[in-house]
């Protein structure tokens, strides 16, 4: 539950934003019945606000979603229980409009949507409707609030999992020029022993020996953060790896780029 204040746009908007995606558009289009594309899409945007009986449902999810519309907060409790009701279809709008004797749903919207008192017949009538169906109501609602939190929950995590991809992304990449600056040293210091002594075995492999070994250390440390993202099956790191590997150019981190796909194409069996 979010805990967001404000209007209708407003929460709209931060249902978007803080919950990105088609999945939350797509249970936020079958609540209020209406397609998810182009109109969830305008609604959390801010390039349209709904109206009428989409208006009615709009707010009723928000509330179920757990923000706190100003518009929701301001009605009496009897209007805003006759909301929830007919937002859910406990009572249809048409047969709320026909319990109530109102000749039209302007008289509905006028209590639930523009907090106007219904004159003292029309209130009567409501009450009643509502004692009637206050159990099935909360039900229906506990119901629906669960599969909404439930469903947000998903987008979030999902959210949070695809922003820690990032930040692995951006260690990996971040100790290339590390790496690169070992790598030159290491020659500086071939050379200076070619120009001194006679060639050997081991001035020769020095991009394997001294230097790649301080390089190694430094990179399959942050390549541990892959590695653990790829093992938990969180995504497919391969062309991450890859491409490090390919930068750098060691032998050892195209070894550990093999290891990796043998432990994802395990890990997803």
């Amino acid at each position: 539950m979010t805990g967001f204040s404000g209007t209708t746009a407003e929460c709209l908007i931060d249902l978007g934003t803080r919950y990105p995606g088609m999945e939350s558009r797509r249970l936020l289009a079958t609540f209020c019945q209406v397609v998810v594309h182009p109109t969830t899409r305008e609604w959390t945007s801010g390039e349209r606000v709904p109206k009428g009986e989409a208006l009615l449902r709009v707010r009723a999810f928000l509330t179920l979603a757990g923000y706190l519309v100003s518009e929701v907060e301001e009605l009496p409790g009897v209007a805003r229980e006759f909301m929830m009701l007919m937002a859910t279809d406990v009572v249809k709008i048409e047969d709320a409009q026909r319990e109530l004797g109102y000749k039209n749903v302007d008289g509905l919207y006028d209590i639930t949507l523009r907090a106007k008192s219904p004159l003292r017949d029309k209130l009567f009538r409501l009450e009643q409707l509502l004692r009637l169906n206050h159990d099935t109501l909360q039900g229906v609602l506990d119901a629906r609030r669960s599969v909404i939190a439930q469903t947000l929950q998903g987008v979030d995590v999902a959210s949070e999992v695809h922003d820690g991809q990032d930040d692995v992304a951006k260690k990996v990449t971040s100790e290339v020029p590390t790496v690169k600056k070992s790598r030159s040293r290491s020659r500086k210091r071939r050379t200076a022993n070619q120009t001194s002594a006679p060639t050997s075995n081991r001035d020769q492999n020095l991009d394997e020996g001294d230097g790649a070994d301080v390089m190694t250390a430094k990179i399959m440390a942050n390549l541990a953060d892959a590695m653990g993202a790829l093992v938990a099956g969180r995504r497919d790191d391969r062309a991450l790896i890859e491409a490090v590997a390919r930068r750098v150019g060691h032998k050892q981190l195209r070894a550990l780029y093999s290891f990796l796909g043998s432990v994802q194409e395990s890990t997803t069996r």
